[in-house]
């Protein structure tokens, strides 16, 4: 018997061919680890090659998509399901993820991630998902941003289609039981453009429930509420450890903060008890108060896994140990679902979870500590108990869990939509039913009820949860601030561009600019960095840690020194010029190294080897998109070349417009009243054109800006060089507001108040005393 024949979904192969076949959209619950992700689409595929009589199957070279909510499962999902096809991916199972894409012609299952096959409707002008079959939307529970949007694409363009032979079948998969909201969504009528009346459609839906194949799973709850959940689990691990038969743990914790800080701490903790394991004969010890004796001697091995780490990182957690091993896996909900990891046996639940909450008025991502949902909280027990007996420790009381909300929000209710929303109205735009423009007499930014005609679109788009209109106009605000839709709330020009690269719309904004300030080198060298999460820390605490560092290093050497003095060069150069300059340098010095320096630097620089290697792949991919996008023949340096000159005859490489050619004449005006010898002007007065929504001016007391759009009183970010400034720079650009404790600007780089006046003329007004 094969591996897969024993997962539970095997045994129910024929029914759920069926179901997929007599319905337009059919829903199939199922545990992770039931096989629903990589067998339900190997199903599919042979019963393309047994049957081509079926009307599905009838165009060969229609694929099976199957998105995912992240990378991760994305690509390892391919990787397993080309194991049990005994092919290589890239052949008949491939996958696409944000810029890396492995499929050749002769692929027929393709995992994506959701936000990739928006990409792809993005693209295509008419006749969305035709070179498709069938859609499995898989985790579709999550709700994300990105799986509502394109829930809302599937039900649009399935209502659409006449031709049996267009026709394409949706199947929802959800490791919960909650599909109620899926059924409701796909019953309900569209809404028509023009007059707002109901579409009758008439979709069939199917439902299938795919048994489980847990075994029994003890549920432990602390009796009394602890007030240091870190601690809390800590003792939990070193108990099963010691006292719990082989098994490895599985620990839920709210994000990467708390992931990094538990790790250092059972690291050393695991030093000693590998020292207390040299001792002969049995072992006693004290936990806490608690004496515990003949305990084992399983060697412990600790993992961390979070959205945001490298995938060749990530996949580590899947690599089987030596005997006498019990791996300790620390993880954020990214564990809940998306993946399935083998031998666990206990999981520890911390029932808390960081989530982003995008404030519009005030346009601040506030990253808040919440309490999990049942649902979430019933997700997590499941991860124990599949190859034998679990447990499961919650770090809370059962009456804590009864208190907990059935499901959390979904993400389209608190989350930035800018990108999303920008997608939409292209989308719209070119799709017959909804590509009606409308014209409003009052300027939006001027009334309440601005563009009455987006909202109104937006408002008849069939999303499962409607965003909140106040949130919708905020983001409508922001896109047409940001030139990528008119007064009239119809795309532009640029917003089209905008819409072509895989990045947010005002790193898009900043791409397109840099042509005209000619630095667009660096400025993809900028955007990939920060695309790669490859962010420099320059807090006081961070330097500590780097000195402990080399301290400890035995093999310090010449080249160890280089990078730390490289290092103080990073810093002051982003001292005076800022932290987005900083990111360009890390890079370019990184890249002019050879393979073997490359992870030195990076330990001493404090950012990940893989993640500057992702950044490299980004502005490769990036570099060959301006070049297709905007129609040039190179990618100009500010840096190569005299600034002056290179912007005053950059209308000679490029085939500008007038309207171009003016800024330009403009660009050389105001390098030469600021700063004639200063490389990197022109890169800054880039991101000031781009990034003005997101600027700041100090306060009176010196200490604190003030946003300009939402005036909000911010901090600089402990991570950012101007923190490390007695005097302060008057105006900033800055990256991101986050809130925490505080509210913070991230990545931040100081500007000439008159750039504001100049390339942002519609919106600043300079005044001969400011």
């Amino acid at each position: 018997m094969s591996e897969s024949d024993t997962l539970p979904i095997s045994r129910y192969k024929n029914e759920i061919l069926s179901l997929i076949s007599d319905n337009d959209v059919s829903i199939i619950i199922g545990e992770t680890g039931s096989g629903k992700s990589t067998l339900l689409p190997i199903f599919l595929y042979e019963e393309s090659l047994a049957n081509r009589k079926n009307e599905l199957f009838k165009h060969r070279n229609r694929v099976i998509a199957i998105t995912q909510p992240r990378r991760i499962a994305a690509i390892s999902l391919a990787e397993y399901a080309s194991s049990l096809l005994r092919s290589s991916v890239g052949d008949i199972v491939g996958y696409s993820v944000r810029f890396k894409t492995l499929i050749s012609k002769n692929t027929r299952i393709k995992y994506l991630t959701d936000g990739m096959l928006i990409r792809e409707c993005v693209t295509t002008k008419k006749n969305l998902f035709k070179s498709y079959s069938v859609i499995v939307i898989d985790e579709a529970h999550e709700r994300s941003v990105r799986t509502d949007f394109l829930l809302g694409l599937l039900k649009m363009e399935l209502n659409k289609k006449e031709r049996i032979e267009d026709k394409f079948k949706i199947i929802i998969m959800s490791a919960t039981f909650q599909y109620n909201d899926f059924v409701d969504f796909f019953k309900s009528n569209l809404k028509d453009e023009y007059n707002g009346k109901k579409l009758n459609n008439q979709l069939k839906i199917g439902i299938y429930k795919v048994p489980g194949r847990q075994f029994p799973v003890k549920i432990n709850y602390l009796k009394e509420p602890e007030v240091d959940y870190l601690e809390a689990i800590v003792s939990t691990i070193l108990t099963i450890h010691f006292l719990k038969p082989e098994g490895d743990i599985l620990v839920f914790l709210p994000g990467q903060d708390d992931i990094l800080q538990l790790y250092e701490k059972l690291n050393n903790l695991k030093k000693e008890i590998d020292k207390f394991y040299e001792k002969e004969g049995e072992l006693s010890l004290y936990i806490g108060k608690t004496r515990i004796d003949n305990i084992n001697r399983i060697k412990i091995h600790i993992q961390c896994l979070y959205a945001s780490m490298p995938t060749e990182e990530q996949t580590k957690v899947f690599e089987k140990l030596p005997d006498n091993y019990r791996k300790v896996i620390l993880s954020t909900n990214i564990s809940e679902t998306s993946v399935t990891l083998p031998n666990i046996v206990y999981v520890i639940d911390s029932g808390l979870e960081k989530l982003k909450y995008f404030k519009s008025n005030a346009s601040i991502d506030a990253l808040i500590l919440n309490k999990i949902s049942k649902a979430s909280s019933i997700q997590r027990a499941g991860r124990a108990g599949r190859l034998k007996p679990g447990e499961v420790y919650r770090i809370y009381t059962k009456q804590n869990y009864n208190e907990l909300l059935v499901s959390q929000t979904p993400e389209i209710l608190r989350t930035s939509l800018s990108e999303t929303l920008l997608e939409l109205i292209y989308i719209l735009d070119n799709y017959s039913r909804f590509n009606n423009k409308m014209d409003y007499n009052k300027e939006f930014e001027t009334d309440s009820s601005l563009k009455e005609a987006s909202v109104k679109k937006i408002m008849n788009f069939p999303f499962m949860s409607y965003p909140n209109r106040e949130s919708i106009i905020a983001t409508l605000k922001f896109l047409y601030r940001l030139e990528a839709l008119d007064i009239k709330g119809n795309i532009t020009e640029l917003g089209v561009k905008l819409t072509m690269l895989p990045v947010t719309p005002v790193l898009g904004k900043l791409i397109c600019c840099s042509i005209e300030f000619s630095c667009t080198s660096e400025v993809i060298t900028l955007v990939s960095m920060l695309s790669a999460e490859c962010y420099f820390d320059c807090s006081i605490e961070v330097e500590r840690s780097r000195k402990r560092l080399r301290n400890n290093d035995i093999n310090n050497n010449s080249q160890s020194s280089l990078s730390s003095s490289y290092r103080t060069y990073i810093k002051s150069n982003m001292i005076k010029y800022g932290d987005h300059v900083g990111l360009i340098e890390i890079y370019n010095k990184w890249d002019s190294l050879v393979i073997t320096e490359k992870y030195k630097f990076c330990t001493e620089v404090g950012i990940s080897n893989i993640n500057m290697l992702r950044a490299k792949s980004i502005r490769n991919q990036l570099v060959q998109l301006t070049y297709n996008i905007f129609n040039i023949k190179t990618i100009d340096s500010c840096i190569l070349k005299n600034n002056l000159d290179t912007v005053h005859n950059v209308n000679k490489d490029i085939n500008t417009s007038n309207s171009l050619s003016n800024n330009i004449l403009k660009s050389k005006a105001i390098i030469d009243e600021t700063s004639k010898d200063d490389k990197w002007n022109p890169l800054l007065m880039c991101l000031t054109k781009s990034f003005w929504q997101n600027s700041a001016k100090l306060d009176h007391n010196n200490k604190q800006y003030i946003t300009e759009i939402s005036r909000q009183i911010v901090n600089t970010h402990p991570s950012s060089s101007i923190s490390q400034l007695k005097n302060k720079p008057k105006w900033v650009i800055f990256n991101d507001v986050v809130q925490t404790n505080k509210t913070y600007i991230k990545i931040l780089s100081p500007i000439n108040h008159l750039w504001l006046a100049e390339y942002c003329s519609k919106w600043f007004i300079s005044h001969s005393n400011n």
